[in-house]
């Protein structure tokens, strides 16, 4: 159920959306940030009215090409351990297939994931 006042509230946050949509982690790891389609990863959600459709373009084509020659994708955290970025690189990949899957977009590979 979506709140009455839901959209009067997203377009409140609005204006803390830089124009390009990429949010920096405060304290993470270089080049760490939320992006587009971390916030609002499905089209029909009342999030996705927080980006104009070319940011959301502009990072499905990014997703796209940060898919690894072994089908998965790597996140841009750092991890305790090679075992945490493993467990991570799984959730990032499924994420990454469900998101352009979900967005009318394919995966160069999903066999190999």
């Amino acid at each position: 159920m979506i709140r009455p006042d839901a959209a009067d509230r997203i377009d409140g946050l609005a204006r803390f959306i830089p124009d390009d949509g990429v949010l920096p982690v405060a304290g993470g790891s270089p080049g760490e940030a939320l992006r587009p389609l971390a916030v609002s990863p499905l089209p029909d959600r009342p999030s996705r009215r927080l980006f104009r459709a070319e940011v959301i373009e502009a990072d499905l084509d990014r997703v796209e090409a940060e898919q690894r020659d072994d089908g998965g994708w790597a996140v841009d955290f750092a991890s305790y351990s090679p075992a945490a970025e493993l467990e991570w690189r799984g959730y990032a990949t499924v994420g990454a297939i469900a998101t352009l899957l979900a967005n009318g977009r394919s995966t160069r590979d999903t066999a190999a994931v």
